[in-house]
C-alpha cells in the first residue's frame, strides 16, 4: 500500500459514470437486459421470466386445479387464431422469448411482436403469462409434453 491514495484514473472514471448516470438517468447504467426490462415494466406489462412461467404453469395445472378442466369462455377463440398464431402461441407457453421465436420460426422480431400481439388481442388476454395460462387451460400444451414445433392437425401455415 503505497502513500498515494486511491487511483486518480479510476476515481476520475467513476466521477464521470456518475455524472453521465445523473444526466442520462439511472437507466444508463444499466445493461441492455436491464433497460430493456425497466422500459417493460414501465409500459405496464409483467415482468416473468419465461421459464418461471413455465414451472408456474406445470405445476397449476399438476394441481388439478386446471386439468381436465373445459376451456372457459373467453378462450373459446382460439378458433381464430391462424395456424401461425397458434405455433407462435405453443412455443411462448414453452417459455420461448420473442428472440427464440423469431429464429424457431425464422421470423424477424418485430413479426414475432405482431403475432403475440394478435394473440393477446384476439383472446382478450392481458399479457404472456395470461397466454401462457390460456395455451394450458385449453389443452393447446399440456405439462411436460416436450413440443414438437407443430400444433394440430394443420400445423403446416
Amino acid at each position: 500500500m503505497s502513500g498515494g491514495g486511491a487511483n486518480p484514473g479510476g476515481a476520475a472514471r467513476s466521477a464521470l459514470r456518475r455524472r453521465e448516470v445523473t444526466a442520462k438517468g439511472p437507466e444508463a447504467a444499466a445493461t441492455p437486459d436491464a433497460r430493456a426490462t425497466v422500459r417493460l415494466v414501465r409500459s405496464g406489462d409483467a415482468l416473468l421470466a419465461p421459464a418461471i412461467t413455465r414451472r408456474l404453469v406445470e405445476r397449476f395445472a399438476a394441481t388439478g386445479t386446471g386439468a381436465g378442466r373445459p376451456a372457459t369462455a373467453p378462450h373459446r377463440e382460439l378458433a381464430t387464431l391462424t395456424p401461425r398464431e397458434l405455433e407462435v402461441l405453443e412455443a411462448l407457453a414453452r417459455g420461448h422469448t420473442n428472440a427464440e421465436l423469431a429464429a424457431r420460426f425464422r421470423l424477424s422480431e418485430a413479426t414475432v411482436k405482431t403475432h403475440v400481439a394478435r394473440i393477446l388481442q384476439k383472446l382478450r388476454l392481458r399479457d404472456r403469462a395470461q397466454a401462457v395460462i390460456a395455451a394450458y387451460e385449453t389443452g393447446l400444451v399440456t405439462p411436460g409434453s416436450a413440443g414438437s414445433g407443430t400444433t394440430g392437425p394443420s400445423a403446416s401455415g
